[in-house]
């Protein structure tokens, strides 16, 4: 015997009958035509064959005179009743459309789901753990279905929010930790589920925060997440020169170092060249630095968001690591990294601003706010860690920790 499911999801084209008034609601139930889909079941493994009636149809005026049935775009019928088998996974509208004597239409659909094979959810995330208020941006685009797509995503962030988006952005108002929910469900129906922690901390106010402190002989690696040649990049980090300054950072071939003077200036170097800026950062200060490049346009060099001169350069760089602080003396916070030449109003905007990881061309979002420990976290997305010195073993080389930043 077969076993039926009853479904009434219908849609009425109305008009008038027998000269009633358009307006008149006893004329419009009258004139109603509904098209009805009973089908043996509405999911189940590939193959799935499906047998759908439309013997429930109904026009109060008169007989249906005619049936169409379109199994999404793989067969199409006539009869009252039609069968289908649908041999691969995924989700498949099944639609009906009737007429009746009259010329009156009607149309009814109902999905039906094939299931294929396992579903493996996968959670990235920007950052796990943070100050409150904490920006996480969450990506389950990396999730797969076995012979399938992903067709629907379900987070649960933990804190009684939710999305139903496949990449959302989420903000933590409050300390505490937060399991991290994710249910990704193929077109078919098969789920699979994945979690992670978020660790959110209570600001302190009183806490400035931490960064690295430079000997002038100590360095951080920091790689970078593509080795191809760039045309344009952009530097920026936060800077608190001693006395006797020195070299930021040098990376890149052509090599590319950034030198700074207390009180004097600052210069970007290309091999033998050197382009000089007035405008120095002040002694014991914090100071936002950024350098903006791109082949053909040349070097531009702001200082706390403003502009304060450019210089002729073209070329491209091959650019796998950032060698930060070697020759400096000083502290440094809050280094990044992109791919691009960042407009005069994206710099000013990312003095004082924070990034979800995700922003396009960001290379590396290196905070330098750990205050323990050997790796710099990267905070850009699906991007490599950096160390203090060469190694995660401790060495002479290591800058120290320091309880000071902007």
């Amino acid at each position: 015997m077969k076993r039926s499911i009853a479904v009434a999801v219908g849609l009425a084209l109305l008009g008038g009958v027998g000269g009633c008034p358009l307006n008149d609601p006893a004329a419009q139930y009258q004139s109603a035509v509904d098209a009805q889909i009973t089908i043996s079941t509405t999911t189940g493994e590939a193959p799935l064959h499906v047998f759908a009636s439309a013997a429930g149809s109904i026009s109060p005026r008169g007989a249906i005179v005619k049936y169409h049935w379109d199994f999404a775009g793989e067969v199409t019928s006539d009869n009252v009743a039609a069968e289908h088998t649908f041999t691969r996974p995924g989700r498949y509208p099944i639609t009906l459309t009737i007429v009746d004597v009259d010329g009156e239409q009607a149309a009814a659909r109902i999905h039906v789901r094939v299931k294929g094979g396992d579903v493996t959810a996968v959670i990235n995330a920007s950052r796990l753990s943070g100050v409150a208020p904490l920006g996480v941006q969450f990506d389950g685009a990396a999730s797969t279905a076995i012979d399938d797509t992903i067709l629907d995503y379900y987070w649960d962030f933990g804190d009684t929010e939710s999305s139903r988006i496949a990449a959302p952005f989420h903000t933590f108002q409050h300390s505490g930790e937060y399991v991290v929910k994710l249910r990704a469900i193929s077109a078919g129906g098969v789920e699979g589920y994945a979690e992670t922690t978020v660790t959110v901390d209570a600001s302190d106010a009183s806490d400035a925060g931490e960064s690295l402190q430079f000997n002038g002989v100590q360095y951080a690696n920091l790689p970078v997440a593509s080795e191809a040649a760039l045309g344009e990049f952009t530097f920026e980090t936060w800077c608190k020169p001693d006395a006797g300054g020195g070299v930021v950072v040098n990376f890149g071939s052509p090599n590319i170092a950034i030198d700074v003077t207390p009180g004097t200036g600052l210069a970007v170097r290309n091999g033998q060249d050197a382009f000089d800026f007035s405008g120095g950062l002040a002694q014991g200060q914090w100071s936002h630095l950024a350098v903006s490049y791109s082949d053909g346009d040349g070097v531009r060099v702001y200082l706390n968001g403003e502009i304060i001169g450019t210089a002729a350069l073209s070329g491209e760089f091959t650019t796998p690591l950032l060698s930060l602080g070697a020759g400096f003396h000083g502290a440094l916070a809050k280094v990044r990294f992109w791919s691009a030449a960042r407009s005069d109003a994206e710099i000013a905007t990312d003095v004082n601003g924070t990034l979800t990881g995700f922003e396009e061309g960001l290379l590396g979002d290196w905070p330098l706010d750990s205050g323990s420990g050997q790796t710099l976290e990267n905070r850009a997305y699906s991007a490599e860690n950096g160390v203090r010195g060469s190694s995660d073993a401790e060495e002479p080389a290591d800058p120290a920790w320091n309880d000071d930043a902007p």
